[in-house]
């Protein structure tokens, strides 16, 4: 009978591991996410369109009809904000292997 020695190198096909990591789908419910990955773009996402409707904001307000144009756009961008966060929070959930329905059970809590 052979002697079984622990030391020895395996003899299995070890394979490449594939990608570590999946792309960040911004528009798509499926996928995955992790989390400092959702915390950077939920993050970078909302700054980045807050800058801009700042920045278009503060051009139009000078005029009553820009105020008013200017009012919608921010009401138009918070929409968009929160959807981008939802769907990243839905692939958060999927990350963690939960369904993606949990994400409105978080949004209600908050």
């Amino acid at each position: 009978m052979a002697a079984f020695n622990p030391y020895q190198s395996p003899r299995t096909a070890v394979a490449d591991a594939g990608e570590e990591y999946q792309p960040v789908k911004i528009f798509s419910v499926s996928g995955r996410v992790g989390r400092v990955r959702y915390i950077g773009y939920t993050t970078g996402l909302s700054l980045l369109i807050y800058a801009v409707l700042a920045a278009l904001a503060g051009a139009m307000g000078a005029t009553r009809a820009g105020a008013v144009t200017a009012g919608l756009m921010m009401t138009v961008a918070g929409a968009l904000t929160l959807v981008i966060s939802a769907i990243l929070t839905i692939q958060r959930c999927h990350d963690f292997n939960a369904s993606g329905w949990l994400a409105i059970l978080f949004s209600s809590l908050s």
